[in-house]
């Protein structure tokens, strides 16, 4: 079966593909768009139109949804074309036709669709039959949402993880298009987000980002390589921005005290685990390496200042105010007892623990004064997190109250942001590990991973509580739980070539614990066999010894019977 060319995702991923090449000619935004609006105007003859036929053409042709005032201004300072009541008026002769742009968009096509082609084929082993009509155009929406770092639900989203790994280091050309088509979205849906184009390369809002502590954690290294790459690139382009002539010292970084209390609580629960006072859960990396090499309270504190002074070198600063906690502020705050039921029913999680998260997305609506109108890189505070159910609850919230800018952002989709802002250009993007698609595959399946881990760890604890594991057996449970913890950097295509499901089996667990006990028992059997044995031989040798000993007691009488005899004979001679 083969994915339709006319499907609408697969139309715009080939089209921001040569969207993409044509920026890397050092052509701005407003260039790369008269490009296709010249190929529109010259492919069906339209020498007199409006924005709105421009538009229709633009999605019909390519599935661009373009916003108007993007249009006029391409059509006024790079078309050139001349409004006259309304309607836009071009000569043919005006047009500075691109002649190669019809072949770029039909290569692109080709490339697109055996992308696709290949995707459709991997997805369909996995699940063993072929793909609906349906489910083909769901395949192709996903990747877009996919690369666009969008929250989404799709099943297909963990295929497409997978297909990017094992294809990874190949030479048959799928990562890169896969990058190209991820670079030109980049562009594509900052055209779609912008404020202001015009404004594109300086930073202009003074901005404080609040991080989370596993942003804080990536930073410093604890959660592995790829995430602290990624913060780290993230930090630098903050860093670009603070730097700018024009835009000097735009964006602060910050963290709630709420959330230094839990980095308190993450060390102090560090310190339990060394007095063997609790458990390390193995879906939270950042325990196992800040315990590593730890004897002692003291070396846990150590590090623990050590994290701090590092943040502060940076510049990283804690928000000291409690403006947020004025009762004058009650008007903006959200947090109700009904929603935080809601979401503690809907994300299965403790009430505990939704209501921390629920604070931090409460922190902001009320730092904005309830104002959620603007655009993200326009608002003046917005929360950081690579937290899911955090970025989910927002999400609900903001349609809830019919809001345009959330109050939290993910690292992939404010990284972008700014990329697309300070408008970097792609000549280097292979190399950097914030846009990367096989970074964010891996991040994706170790998430997975992680978070099933997690559960099991719940269930875990929840076996010791009902005193239904023995000393031994959860140390058995604990040694498979961390068997299958992963950071990004782990996820290779020999990995997943080992292991073909992505989450944790209970059952696999538990036979995998029962396979352990039974080696552990033949292991034993065997040894004692081996011990029996050794006695044995020592027996033996022992016998063999006495029995050498009499051999050479007799061979030694022998000996001096025959010297005798030997002597009597000489004797009689004489």
């Amino acid at each position: 079966m083969k994915i339709r060319i006319s499907s609408t995702s697969t139309q715009l991923l080939a089209a921001v593909s040569v969207f993409k090449t044509l920026y890397d000619q050092n052509k701005d935004v407003f260039d790369v768009l008269s490009v296709f609006i010249k190929y529109i105007i010259n492919k069906y003859r339209l020498y007199s139109f409006n924005e709105h036929d421009i538009s229709e053409k633009l999605n019909e042709e390519f599935s661009f949804s373009i916003p108007s005032s993007v249009i006029n201004t391409t059509l006024k300072n790079r078309v050139k074309a001349k409004k006259q009541t309304g309607i836009y008026i071009i000569s043919p002769e005006e047009i500075d036709f691109d002649i190669n742009i019809e072949n770029r968009i039909n290569n692109s096509n080709k490339k697109t669709q055996l992308l696709l082609e290949q995707l459709e084929s991997f997805v369909s082993k996995k699940l063993k039959r072929n793909l609906s009509e349906t489910e083909l155009d769901e395949l192709s929406n996903s990747l877009c949402l996919y690369q666009l770092n969008s929250v989404d639900n799709s099943i297909f989203s963990d295929y497409i993880s997978e297909f990017i790994i094992r294809n990874d280091n190949n030479s048959n050309g799928i990562i890169d298009t896969i990058n190209e088509t991820l670079e030109g979205l980049v562009i594509y849906n900052g055209i779609m987000n912008a404020h202001n184009l015009n404004e594109i390369g300086v930073w202009r809002t003074k901005q404080t980002i609040f991080c989370d502590m596993d942003i804080l954690f990536s930073l410093y290294g604890y959660n592995g390589t790829i995430f602290k790459d990624i913060v780290l690139s993230f930090k630098g382009l903050v860093d670009e921005v603070n730097c700018n002539s024009k835009s000097k010292n735009f964006i602060t970084l910050k963290y709630f005290k709420e959330t230094k209390r839990e980095i308190n609580r993450f060390f102090e629960t560090a310190v339990s685990i060394l007095d063997n006072k609790e458990n390390i859960d193995p879906s939270k990396p950042a325990m196992s390496v800040i315990l590593n090499g730890c004897s002692t309270k003291s070396d846990i504190l150590l590090k623990k200042a050590q994290f701090f002074e590092f943040l502060e070198k940076l510049k990283i600063t804690e928000d000291e105010n409690s403006y947020y906690e004025n009762s004058g502020n009650n008007e903006y705050n959200l947090i109700s007892k009904e929603l935080t039921e809601k979401f503690v029913d809907e994300f299965n999680k403790d009430e505990t623990y939704i209501s921390l998260i629920f604070n931090y997305i409460n922190y902001i609506n009320i730092l904005r004064e309830g104002d959620n109108s603007k655009s993200i890189e326009t608002t003046n505070f917005i929360f950081l997190t690579s937290n899911y159910t955090l970025i989910k609850m927002d999400c609900e919230l903001k349609e809830m109250h019919n809001e345009i800018c959330p109050k939290t952002i993910n690292l992939d989709n404010l990284i972008t942001l700014l990329w697309f802002n300070l408008k970097k250009g792609f000549g280097d993007l292979q190399n950097n590990p914030s846009l990367n698609v096989v970074n964010k595959a891996k991040i994706i399946i170790s998430s997975k991973l992680n978070s099933s881990v997690s559960q099991e760890y719940f269930h875990f604890m929840e076996l010791m509580k009902e005193n239904q594991l023995d000393e031994k057996g959860a140390a058995l449970y604990l040694v498979e739980l961390h068997k299958y913890a992963k950071l990004p950097e782990q996820i290779t295509s020999d990995y997943l070539k080992e292991n073909g499901e992505l989450i944790i089996s209970r059952q696999d667990i538990e036979a995998r614990i029962n396979e352990a006990s039974i080696m552990e028992s033949r292991n034993k059997t065997l040894l004692s066999e081996k011990e029996e044995d050794k006695k044995t031989i020592q027996i033996l040798l022992s016998e063999n010894n006495k029995l050498e000993k009499e051999l050479q007691q007799r061979r030694e009488e022998e000996r001096k019977k025959a010297e005798s005899v030997r002597k009597i004979k000489r004797i009689v001679r004489v």
